[in-house]
């Protein structure tokens, strides 16, 4: 009782450290290095030619390193809570551990500590590591396909199998001074530990499950989960050491009672520090739009849809738009359709292969006479550049005198600057897959709108432009993206996640 004692406070330290110093202290490092390296911001088009400079390859390799050390660190301090239970003693032992087995013999345990990161539930490495989670659109694949969806369930089933079977390589490097080679060819655990693990891990579940209830107050669900997090490590390295020899020296330092005032005043100047680099957001009700338009009630990107979308009370109706070859623009996500292919036919070819398929004109009319808004995609092969087609977007749109409730957005910056260069009224969104930064310098774009996944309470801070995220269907990620400051939720359910959000 008296080790887990020990680990609880050791533990609370841990979590204050990292919620508080040290994502904040990685978070502003990496803008540093940005503004270094003369990038604003990052996105999907830029980040591989940010990634490929020298200095920021060195830069990089030091962050890994930093982030290894912390992770050895606290395993460290677990192993080390067992054999002495003063705390200034157990951070002192750590840190020694853990220079100790970053020498270059052990180059492999880098990959080993990033690749198993997410399954170590330390409190620092997932938030860094795994922040960005798995895109929705990649699940719906993964389970569209049977196939696919074998193999990824085969791929987690024997990652979590080796997971456990090497779970000593760690603590052998650490406390018996091995190699990662010969910790690796040594790590083994028996059935009677493996039980008692998976009991750790349920318990943990359990409670993270409870801990969703301060939801409600971010801080402090934060804190919360990662202490939780922190936790598990600790019980579970703490059951693993138990029949591990005694190598770790029961030491105590001197001046104890200086030593944990400083712990003391280190932490509340950890907290002091991490409250004033948090993000300060507020909250929002966001917009909703109705992704292709009620495309779960009606064929997607018709007007039966964008109908359906107006009695589902969206705010705006997403949708996307194809030049045929005589210059009309049709309302399409696709180029090619059941029997032919937009822009190698005018309109009247495909008007005789697809009836329900309505051209922007009549889209346009529509959304005018119910008062309906609208975001426009412009769809152009590979994210191209279609002068023809934007002076054609813009033209209808001030036809109709829909510049105030339309936005236009491309993943193609180039086709929405155009735009505002024609009708500086029309608003504008710049689409990303992955986006991190300031944008104020983008001076054409109004907006920008991200895959939902990626999207961080630092991107929304330090935007400094409405930020707008696609495509969300799960209620906890759409509360999520109100909660850190989301203007607008395009989503292919309005209806329901609307009433869930809004009450």
């Amino acid at each position: 009782m008296k080790t887990y004692k020990t680990l609880l406070s050791l533990e609370a330290f841990l979590t204050l450290v990292t919620t508080f110093l040290l994502i904040p202290l990685f978070q502003n490092g990496f803008d540093a290095i940005m503004q270094a390296s003369g990038y604003a911001y990052l996105t999907s088009k830029n980040i591989g030619t940010f990634l490929g400079r020298p200095g920021i390859i060195l830069l990089l390799l030091v962050f890994v390193l930093l982030l290894c050390f912390c992770a050895l660190f606290e395993i460290g301090a677990v192993l080390a809570a067992r054999h002495t239970h003063s705390a200034a003693a157990i951070l002192s032992q750590s840190v020694h551990m853990s220079v100790r087995a970053l020498r270059p013999q052990n180059i492999l345990l880098i990959p080993y500590l990033l690749f198993f990161a997410p399954f170590f539930n330390l409190g620092m490495t997932p938030a860094l590591l795994t922040r960005f989670r798995i895109p929705p659109y990649w699940i719906d694949t993964l389970q569209s396909s049977p196939f696919l969806s074998a193999v990824t369930a085969m791929l987690l089933i024997s990652l979590f199998v080796l997971y456990f079977k090497k779970l000593k390589t760690i603590p052998l490097i650490l406390t018996e001074d091995q190699s990662f080679l010969q910790a690796w060819k040594a790590s083994s655990i028996d059935k009677k530990t493996v039980i008692r693990l998976l009991g750790a891990q349920l318990f943990f579940g359990l409670c993270q499950m409870i801990c969703t209830i301060a939801k409600g107050f971010p801080l402090l669900y934060v804190f919360l989960w990662f202490f939780i997090e922190n936790m598990l490590l600790a019980v579970s390295y703490s059951l693993l050491s138990e029949n591990m020899p005694a190598s770790i020296p029961d030491h105590q330092l001197k001046h104890q009672k200086a030593w944990n005032v400083f712990l003391v005043v280190l932490s509340a100047g950890t907290v002091v520090y991490g409250l004033r680099t948090m993000p300060a957001l507020i909250e929002t009700t966001p917009l909703f739009s109705a992704h292709r338009g009620a495309s779960k009630e009606a064929p997607e990107n018709t007007l039966a849809a964008f109908e359906a979308a107006k009695k589902q009370e969206a705010d705006y109706i997403e949708l996307d738009i194809r030049q045929a070859k005589d210059g009309t623009l049709f309302i399409s996500h696709d180029d090619e359709f059941d029997q032919g292919v937009i822009s190698e036919m005018d309109k009247e070819q495909i008007r005789a292969l697809n009836k329900s398929m309505p051209t922007l004109d009549e889209t346009l009319s529509w959304a005018r006479t119910s008062g309906m808004k609208l975001i426009i995609e412009i769809k152009t092969e590979k994210d191209s550049f279609s002068p023809s087609l934007v002076r054609t977007l813009a033209r209808q749109i001030k036809e109709y005198g829909m510049e105030d409730r339309c936005y236009a957005a491309s993943f193609g910056i180039k086709n929405v600057q155009y735009l505002k260069e024609l009708d500086p009224q029309i608003r504008t969104i710049a689409l990303y897959t992955f986006a991190y930064g300031n944008f104020s310098s983008l001076k054409d774009i109004d907006a920008i709108s991200v895959e939902a996944s990626t999207i961080t309470p630092w991107l929304v801070q330090d935007a400094h432009k409405p930020v707008f995220a696609w495509t969300v269907n799960d209620v906890s990620e759409a509360k999520r993206l109100a909660r850190i400051g989301v203007q607008n939720i395009t989503t292919d359910d309005v209806k329901d996640l609307k009433k869930r959000i809004i009450p």
